[in-house]
């Protein structure tokens, strides 16, 4: 009897020890998610939507005309920015809502009004002091010097690239730059950025809401003219059914889904902030809550997607309708990575295809390895560069 009852002690303990366990792991869980749905950017700076309805109704009273301020929000989220500011200067709710719409309503005229200009200036950041100028990179930004024929390339970052491939880069592609840009440790909430990535990504938008252009990540190749997309306020491309990538966009200066993407880091968690929440996840849902804002490419920018990427390196996958391609370089195995362009040129895949038609300047009609017969040939016709 006494065993009997000291081993339903220690069962019981065991069970009330698990439970505790669930429950801690449970409460975690459930707190990540409703942050998670708290993040999406229904509502950007410190106000949340029953806030904001609530300054309205205030609005409302006063002036009659409570709308103004959803629409401007409803249309491109700056009213937030605008209403959160305003308060913060002491400002009397009913007198912050009016100024913030009426802004936001001029600020999205103007935008509706002008013709769409978007610079042909191409803009890629690089950070960190250690960074070496890769193949991948070189053949970037051939790429865009063979199809998009931009009036500047811009590489932002705090140190200039360096290597080989930047010295040749140098020599082969035109107007190429190098602008300092220093490297940021906080957002700008002042909370601490987990990830240099997280820079990366802030750093991008900014720029081209200052200047405009196209933003690249070092390793996508440009595989026929933007031309067509140099009339959208921006351009993003679907990677997969619940994500949208940044690594590729196209934006005239101050359009207002940039200003969004900006606005996003405004509620940057810190070292709790994780890897692709605001870079695919949060602008998969901005892109559902204001198609209005920016044209989506659902298979030419983004596609392979990261889980397709093995159809670029071992299989054939039908580019032909891309305007351009993200290697995810980082996947490759560096010891199966060719280290010459020639390597490049000879493999007998999707890889192999774009680097061909990059180099020579044709779609597709150097697809196939085999109209190298000989070694020599091959040699002859890469010494044509």
């Amino acid at each position: 009897m006494p065993f009997a009852l000291a081993f339903s002690r220690q069962t019981l303990f065991a069970l009330l020890g698990i439970t505790a366990f669930a429950s801690v792991v449970l409460v975690d869980y459930w707190n990540k998610q409703m942050r998670r749905e708290r993040r999406p950017l229904l509502l950007v700076g410190r106000f949340n939507q029953g806030q904001l309805r609530d300054v309205s109704s205030v609005y409302d009273e006063a002036q009659g005309e409570a709308t103004d301020v959803l629409r401007a929000l409803r249309r491109d989220g700056y009213a937030i920015r605008l209403l959160s500011e305003a308060v913060d200067r002491g400002e009397a709710p009913a007198t912050a809502a009016a100024a913030a719409a009426a802004e936001a309503n001029r600020s999205s005229a103007r935008v509706d009004e002008d013709p769409v200009v978007v610079p042909r200036v191409v803009h890629y950041v690089f950070l960190g002091s250690d960074l070496e100028f890769t193949l991948s990179n070189y053949l970037s930004f051939l790429s865009v010097e063979r199809f998009v024929k931009p009036a500047q390339v811009l590489v932002h970052g705090d140190t200039a690239p360096r290597g080989v491939w930047w010295d040749r880069a140098l020599r082969d592609v035109k107007n190429l730059y190098h602008v300092r840009r220093p490297y940021m440790d906080t957002a700008p909430n002042e909370r601490p950025l987990r990830y240099m990535a997280h820079a990366s990504d802030y750093i991008r938008a900014d720029i081209l809401m200052r200047y405009g252009g196209i933003y690249l990540d070092g390793d996508v190749l440009v595989l026929k003219s933007f031309d067509p997309l140099l009339k959208y306020r921006t351009v993003l491309g679907r990677e997969t059914s619940f994500g949208v990538c940044n690594g590729i966009i196209v934006a005239c200066k101050g359009a207002p889904f940039i200003r969004l993407m900006l606005e996003q880091y405004r509620s940057y968690e810190g070292f709790e902030e994780e890897w692709a929440l605001k870079s695919v996840e949060n602008l998969h849902r901005l892109v559902a809550m204001y198609p209005h804002l920016v044209r989506l490419e659902e298979t030419s920018l983004n596609r392979p997607s990261w889980f397709e990427r093995a159809s670029l390196y071992h299989h054939q996958y039908d580019w032909s309708k891309n305007f351009a391609v993200h290697l995810f370089v980082r996947s490759w195995p560096a010891v199966m990575r060719p280290s010459s362009l020639e390597e490049l040129m000879l493999l007998d895949s999707t890889m192999g295809e774009m680097t061909r038609a990059i180099v020579y300047g044709s779609d597709r009609s150097n697809r196939s390895v085999s109209i190298w017969t000989t070694r020599q040939q091959r040699i002859g016709l890469l010494m044509m560069l």
